[in-house]
């Protein structure tokens, strides 16, 4: 009865431990970066994401990142007035975005409401 029990925790032991490292494997990879425009200036506000899944960040005010998730994976870039842009993920990256021209034209103002003269 000994053997039979000891069979059974060691059984639960080495399947909890391959459960573990499967977790702690899902996100072994940190990508992070600097993203800047055509003048080197910083980005403020671009967003980070991870192709393919809803994870993803924002960059900071000098335009740093910092993001979690799996090995080799693609990233994708966007702030308004760039271009998208997809670049597979590293660490200690730098990435430059393209003014979006196309996108200036598209500008539409609309106005509502009523205003007096002197106001």
């Amino acid at each position: 009865m000994i053997p039979n029990v000891m069979n059974r925790l060691f059984k639960m032991f080495a399947l909890s431990m391959l459960l573990l490292a499967g977790v702690g494997t899902a996100y072994a990879q940190t990508y992070s970066g600097h993203v800047l425009d055509e003048q080197g200036e910083a980005v403020i506000g671009a967003t980070v994401m991870i192709k393919g899944t809803g994870v993803g960040t924002a960059t900071n005010v000098e335009g740093y990142f910092s993001l979690d998730g799996e090995p080799g994976k693609v990233l994708v870039f966007s702030s308004v007035g760039y271009t998208t842009l997809e670049v597979r993920g590293a660490k200690g990256m730098t990435v430059v975005l393209k003014e979006d021209t196309e996108l200036l034209d598209e500008l539409v103002v609309v106005g509502y409401g009523q205003v007096k003269k002197k106001d």
